[in-house]
């Protein structure tokens, strides 16, 4: 379990039930009042490298929107159902290079809103108008990472038990399956593992679980009878990217059975350039100094280069599962 040293609670809901769960599952030795935990999350001069290394979690009530429409950056597996996402969670346990996180906010700290029944709310309007909802709820953080210490993914699960047409991804680089392996499986709950050869891991994503590890845990979800993803992305293009992903890709199938593994979407690194150029300004990492270049809305590798990485490993991909279970992201 992650402990916080300091949890900031925003007074309007010092009482709500997550928010009591939360005090009484962390027992943090210190907790602080504050009337706008926005203002406080988004004030000027955070050093968000500091903060980074002890970050403070900080609970607030969440104001409207509670759902967002995904760009065909955050659609990684196709399909023609748009994809959601919501905040319920903001910053992440882990702390890799290229997360555009670190762009997007100005602090590292924790922001957990914890009026989940707004959120549903906005899941159950969203059902009766479309019949059907995709929805991330991993795209600002990883969930299952924080799963001993938030116990959000549980609540999710329940969740999608009792509304038919609601699929909810799980998105992660942890090995924090065993948080979740005593419940009973549930078709509407994705668990996808975000994979990189383990050589890009150790060096660009700090804190996240060994890819040996998140196969381990991804091997363990299959058994039981979840639905399991995997996704490779970003891809980085170091030297020799292609012996590496190629390698990762031959590890991958030797580890899991490809009849387990329901889809596999992979893509490039890409960001905002506000987000990149923020981040370049007090990080320099060879992930983010690869070649890179801004185009337009987002930064990424030349066009000749991402080509080649989406021919290399939808060729790579197609010798272990079918291609309509292989999606390219849009780079």
């Amino acid at each position: 379990m992650i402990q916080f040293d300091h949890v900031y609670v925003e007074r309007a809901v010092r009482d709500a039930p997550v928010t009591r769960d939360l005090l009484a599952r962390l027992q943090p030795p210190r907790v602080t009042g504050i009337d706008d935990a926005q203002r406080m999350f988004k004030r000027p001069g955070q050093d968000f490298a500091r903060q980074k290394r002890r970050p403070r979690l900080i609970l607030a009530r969440k104001r409207p929107p509670f759902l967002y429409a995904g760009t065909d950056r955050v659609a990684s597996f196709g399909g023609e159902r748009a994809v959601h996402y919501n905040d319920m969670v903001r910053n992440c346990l882990y702390d890799c290079d290229y997360c555009f996180l670190q762009g997007m906010h100005r602090s590292a700290n924790i922001l957990v809103n914890v009026n989940i029944e707004d959120y549903v709310a906005a899941v159950d309007d969203a059902l009766a108008q479309d019949g059907s909802l995709y929805l991330s709820i991993s795209y600002l953080s990883d969930l299952l990472g924080f799963e001993r210490s938030l116990g959000l993914v549980r609540r999710w699960v329940e969740i999608a038990r009792s509304r038919p047409g609601l699929e909810v991804e799980v998105r992660t680089k942890s090995d924090g399956y065993a948080a979740i392996q005593d419940m009973d499986p549930h078709d509407g709950i994705i668990l996808t593992w975000s994979i990189s050869p383990d050589e890009i891991a150790r060096r660009h994503e700090a804190g996240t679980a060994s890819s040996p590890q998140r196969l381990l845990d991804a091997g363990r979800a299959i058994a039981r009878g979840w639905r399991v993803r995997l996704c490779i992305d970003p891809v980085i293009a170091t030297d020799g990217w292609e012996t590496s992903y190629r390698s990762l890709v031959d590890t991958v199938f030797r580890r899991l059975d490809p009849a387990g593994v329901e889809a596999v979407s992979f893509g490039v690194f890409r960001m905002h350039p506000d987000f990149l150029d923020r981040i370049t300004a007090f990080r320099r990492s060879a992930a983010l100094d690869t070649g890179v270049e801004h185009q337009g809305d987002v930064a990424s590798y030349p066009e000749a280069l991402r080509q080649e990485v989406f021919s290399v490993l939808q060729r790579h991909l197609a010798r272990h599962m079918p291609a309509e279970r292989i999606h390219a992201v849009h780079g």
